[in-house]
């Protein structure tokens, strides 16, 4: 798959953000309850967001993360069936996370590395570059 990176005040519009947090020096990964591979924070950006409000909402449901950070680093592109999608990432660092809400994951982990079941790898290792 093709990333294409852009800068952060470029004027497409994202709909996606994804968030490379750390909690106590450790990767936060979730594990969506539909899926075994494990995924770093992110969701699509509802039509009244903006993306900071998009990424501070997928935090809290995706972790448990109630006060964190939250620093954009890029916006990035690739395609899907010839559709172009950009995205925006952020980078987090939590320091309090509570009992994960009842959404759509099932367990939320903290890695050293990125584990090797991914559920996007070759999006990640392109991303996580930066």
């Amino acid at each position: 798959m093709n990333i294409e990176f852009h800068e952060i005040n470029d004027l497409n519009k994202p709909s996606i953000v994804v968030i490379y947090a750390k909690y106590k020096d450790k990767i936060v990964m979730c594990r969506h309850e539909k899926r075994e591979t494990w995924e770093i924070p992110g969701g699509h950006i509802e039509n009244n967001e903006t993306p900071e409000m998009a990424a501070r909402r997928e935090m809290y449901e995706e972790t448990g993360a109630t006060d964190f950070t939250l620093t954009p680093v890029c916006k990035y592109s690739f395609k899907i069936n010839e559709k172009k999608i950009f995205g925006i990432m952020y980078k987090s660092t939590i320091n309090i996370i509570k009992e994960l809400s009842k959404f759509e994951i099932k367990e939320v982990r903290f890695f050293d590395e990125l584990p090797e079941n991914v559920t996007y790898p070759e999006i990640y290792a392109e991303i996580l570059k930066k």
